[in-house]
């Protein structure tokens, strides 16, 4: 995953200031988030992964670009603050509700 740590640090804290009762969100949500703050670098990771599984259909590649991005906020919890709490069904960018993760954010310290 080419996630740079500082992207998606900028990412919980938009998620973070957004909502002052600290409510907890979707990888959906930070995704969601992560499209609008940085769209080129999230093209660079569906191209590469299209690249990579060329014989994919193209919601597969989103789907595997999105688990991808779930494990790299799992793998980072304690760097972002936040805290896998289980999943939760939300809406994805297909607007189709599907299962996720969903993270509390953790006091900074």
């Amino acid at each position: 995953m080419n996630m740079k740590i500082e992207h998606a640090k900028e990412v919980i804290k938009s998620l973070k200031d957004e909502d002052k009762k600290l409510e907890p969100f979707s990888s959906h949500k930070f995704i969601g988030r992560y499209i609008e703050k940085f769209e080129s670098e999230y093209i660079d990771l569906l191209i590469k992964e299209k690249k990579e599984q060329a014989s994919k259909k193209p919601t597969d590649i989103f789907r595997e670009v999105h688990r991808q991005i779930a494990i790299f906020l799992s793998d980072n919890q304690e760097d972002l603050n936040i805290r896998n709490i289980g999943d939760v069904k939300d809406m994805n960018i297909h607007y189709r509700e599907t299962s996720c993760a969903e993270w509390r954010f953790e006091s900074s310290k």
